[in-house]
């Protein structure tokens, strides 16, 4: 990528300062919206500067960019990163939603591929990013298929709730479930932690599993959830006493 002349003043006068105060590094990064770093290979030439190497190359492509779009530098003298807005026809360009899993475990990855998804819904890097965060808040997280699930009138005006035949069938595999028993709710928001009693049964029909509606009628007035928030559903084992819980978190 070329760039007008002025960036390499701009960045000059930053490696001179970094080498002054020896700084681990003298060559500014590139800082994108998101705080992503990228230590691209800057060259000065005659009436030009451009970036290059490979991690320019990382750029471009964790960006999907295109020719004809664009990228915003923000020359901040508070910052020794150089700060950029990547743009496409007016609107901001985030990172492909898989960039959001770069740095999981093989298991970890395996895990948030094997989450349950609502048809037709997607998620874009900022919503992976949330879900990775939500379903390694804990570390009691037991390692059954994760359940995305969009709340409906089902579930806010007749609370029934019903966990699917595949998440239970994983969950079996790996903690003893008898056909119906006291579970926790739980959902995090924000600093609040909801912790409800409540209890289960396991359907003999489908092999899904039901919660008892007039806790889950509760809960749901504890935490606000409405029509059409989705939510992330796991299941945790505590620590101290081996009781199971089913932690929701909204993601959207």
């Amino acid at each position: 990528m070329q760039c007008k002349g002025f960036l390499a003043d701009y960045i000059e006068e930053h490696r001179n300062i970094a080498t002054t105060f020896k700084h681990k590094r003298t060559e500014p990064a590139i800082l994108t919206y998101e705080s992503r770093s990228y230590a691209s290979n800057f060259k000065h030439r005659g009436n030009y500067s451009k970036f290059c190497g490979s991690a320019w190359f990382e750029f471009s492509n964790d960006y999907a960019l295109r020719a004809g779009d664009r990228v915003v530098f923000t020359l901040d003298n508070s910052c020794f990163d150089l700060k950029v807005v990547t743009f496409c026809d007016g609107e901001l360009i985030l990172p492909l939603p898989s960039i959001a899993f770069e740095n999981l475990s093989n298991a970890r990855y395996e895990l948030v591929c094997s989450a349950v998804m609502p048809r037709g819904l997607e998620f874009n890097y900022h919503n992976n990013c949330s879900f990775v965060h939500s379903l390694f808040r804990t570390s009691g997280i037991m390692r059954c298929i994760p359940f995305v699930h969009v709340m409906t009138a089902s579930n806010t005006v007749k609370f029934i709730m019903k966990i699917p035949k595949v998440v239970v069938s994983s969950l079996r595999s790996v903690v003893d479930m008898p056909i119906s028993a006291r579970i926790s709710l739980e959902a995090y928001q924000g600093d609040t932690h909801v912790i409800m009693p409540s209890s289960f049964k396991l359907c003999k029909q489908d092999g899904r599993l039901v919660i008892e509606k007039t806790s889950f009628s509760e809960f749901l007035s504890a935490t606000s959830y409405a029509n059409d928030n989705v939510v992330l559903i796991t299941f945790n084992e505590s620590t101290y006493d081996r009781s199971v819980s089913i932690i929701f978190q909204r993601l959207l």
